[in-house]
């Protein structure tokens, strides 16, 4: 199949790679016809599923054909060839929301406000014509490069009319509501909303709001009280207009309307916009110390487009009986209290996105004497950062040193006869994609969630 072939025919030269979906890719051209570089979204009919080729793929071309809004990219052409591809011809931007998170560490509040205003008219403007997008996640945002949003990705978006409720779960599960994750029929514009909620939490803390291992996990996670990282600074009226969006009830969540008209979002946004307008990259890094952000960038989102590549659908397992679920449920607390009481064990570090490990009270005793000696560690996030380092090294000196002894037959001395800590088994999946068994420590048996995830949209 030689699509750069058929494209170039079509008056398009491809020069780079920008991204693949689960059954799409998208990449850059240059434009003859247009004198500019433009994204081409290129999916296969015969390649994908039916459910994709009927349903999916009709209503994201019907929904790029009518959406016409200043922070929806513009679609100059959309190719429906006799073999089956489909070629969607839109503006190209910069760069995404995500990358320009990892970047900055997170945006400071100035320009948050002004994208995310930016990103509220788009969404507002789609649902005014009864369109939900249903996979608003930072991915999808664009960026052009004078620092427009545009919001991108339709292919699970669809036509929806109040008070009928959506009963079709595809989501991305970090960036999803509970009633989605849980398969109660919701109302797809208040779940449009929630999504909302967790990307500005991302834009200003650098971090994802809820992580789980599981959906169980994400959903117990989301029921409970709202935390943000204590490494960054945020005012309680930016907390309260996170958790204005993020309310489990979806009928006390607000509409895309009223978010948009919320007062402290439209503090101080005459003087963002006048002084913000022509802001470079270098003044974005200068501001809010961001020094202090980007030390902790390893806990904000995943590291790679391809850990959230795509959303997925979930499908239920029936369970053969109450009882089980019951029993997973109180292995799960015990386990959690547990965890809990080892005190002097290494554990996974919950706000980094790959799993790293962080070193607890031993540790500390022993770096005690690098902090003294340079003043630098005693700013919290370059101590926590050499901690970071400092612990994988500390741990392979501790057990080499156990094997030497071993192998020479040197008997411990009570220094050093501590047994090594051992690691937490469970390793939380930041991205919440990737679902990994849970090993109950009692019975030493697997025992997988509840839930069957399989990938699916573009």
């Amino acid at each position: 199949m030689n699509t750069p072939g058929v494209l170039k025919s079509l008056g398009y030269e491809l020069v780079d790679f920008l991204g693949k979906g689960s059954y799409g890719e998208v990449k850059l051209a240059n434009s003859k016809r247009h004198q500019k570089k433009v994204a081409i979204k290129i999916m296969h009919r015969r390649l994908s599923p039916g459910f994709f080729v009927h349903k999916l793929l009709p209503r994201e071309l019907l929904i790029l054909k009518t959406a016409r809004h200043p922070h929806i990219p513009q679609v100059h052409e959309i190719f429906e060839m006799p073999n089956g591809q489909v070629f969607v011809v839109m503006e190209a931007a910069a760069t995404t929301l995500l990358d320009k998170i990892r970047d900055l560490g997170s945006v400071p509040i100035g320009q948050a406000k002004i994208w995310f205003s930016q990103l509220l008219s788009a969404v507002e403007y789609l649902h005014q014509q009864d369109i939900v997008h249903r996979d608003l996640k930072c991915k999808n945002i664009l960026l052009t490069e004078n620092n427009q949003i545009k919001l991108a990705d339709f292919g699970l978006a669809r036509f929806f009319k109040g008070p009928d409720l959506s009963e079709t779960f595809f989501c991305t599960p970090e960036c999803a509501p509970p009633e989605v994750l849980e398969e109660t029929p919701y109302d797809a514009k208040k779940s449009d909303v929630w999504s909302l909620g967790v990307i500005f939490y991302a834009m200003v803390t650098g971090t994802m709001p809820f992580k789980g291992i599981s959906l169980r996990a994400l959903v117990k996670a989301q029921k409970k009280p709202l935390a943000f990282p204590n490494w960054i600074s945020v005012d309680e009226s930016c907390k309260n207009f996170i958790e204005y969006m993020l309310q489990l009830d979806p009928s006390a969540r607000p509409t895309v309307t009223e978010v948009a008209n919320h007062p402290w979002l439209q503090t101080n946004q005459e003087w963002c916009l006048e002084n913000k307008s022509e802001t470079s990259d270098e003044d974005l890094e200068e501001e809010d110390e961001q020094i202090y952000c980007i030390l902790h960038r390893s806990s904000c989102l995943p590291s790679s487009t391809e850990e959230c590549s795509g959303p997925i659908m979930i499908y239920p397992l029936k369970d053969s009986s109450g009882e089980d679920e019951a029993d997973d449920d109180e292995e799960d607390d015990e386990e959690d209290d547990e965890d809990d009481q080892d005190g002097g064990t290494i554990s996974s570090d919950s706000s980094s996105s790959d799993g790293e490990e962080i070193i607890s009270a031993p540790e500390e005793e022993e770096v005690a004497e690098e902090e003294e000696e340079h003043g630098c560690l005693k700013f919290s996030p370059i101590r926590s950062a050499a901690k970071r380092v400092a612990a994988p090294i500390l741990r392979a000196s501790r057990t080499l040193h156990e094997r030497m002894r071993k192998i020479f037959k040197i008997k411990s001395t009570a220094h050093s006869s501590s047994s090594t800590p051992e690691t937490s088994s469970d390793v939380s999946d930041q991205s919440g994609l990737e679902m990994k068994p849970i090993e109950s420590q009692k019975t030493k048996r697997q025992r997988f969630p509840k839930f069957k995830v399989r990938e699916s949209g573009c």
